[in-house]
């Protein structure tokens, strides 16, 4: 009987366990990633030039971003030929709280960096979001004003 005891209560501490790990590695609440991007010290409308392959895994890629500056909107201007760093997700589903982009050469996008993390004028990558009409009329008129920091990318403010 002490034998059953013992092996339930390691099997409800395994499953406990596993149960945390889980919720360790899951979706950050929204804010985290509002508070990323609007935190972000690089924050620029760029042409993606090149992506390099920095590693292959079973589950991502990750890649080395080459953008060419457009214009500056953050605290932090880069150089003219700046570098973000990205994930790519290589297998479904994947838990955690990264997010994936799918950068291509010849974009034009509104991309924010962190540069503290990667050094000056590169930095991992906290939104990407391809510029459209709206976007672009939105960040002439308004600037950073206009724009409302969602899940990785931004949008136009609906106010």
């Amino acid at each position: 009987m002490a034998a059953i005891k013992t092996f339930g209560r390691i099997t409800l501490s395994l499953g406990i366990f596993i149960f945390l790990a889980e919720l360790a590695y899951a979706l950050m609440p929204p804010y985290v990633y509002k508070e990323a991007i609007e935190n972000s010290p690089i924050k620029a409308v760029a042409v993606v030039k090149g992506v390099t392959v920095i590693e292959k895994t079973k589950f991502y890629i990750e890649k080395k971003v080459e953008f060419e500056l457009v214009e500056s909107y953050g605290l932090v201007k880069p150089a003219k030929k700046f570098y973000g760093y990205c994930k790519s997700a290589t297998a479904e589903p994947l838990v955690g709280g990264t997010i994936y982009y799918y950068p291509v050469v010849g974009e034009e996008v509104f991309v924010t960096l962190d540069s503290v993390s990667r050094g000056d004028d590169s930095g991992l990558i906290t939104s990407y979001t391809l510029l459209d009409e709206d976007l672009r009329a939105v960040l002439k008129t308004l600037g950073l004003d206009g724009l409302e920091a969602g899940i990785g990318q931004v949008a136009p403010k609906l106010d």
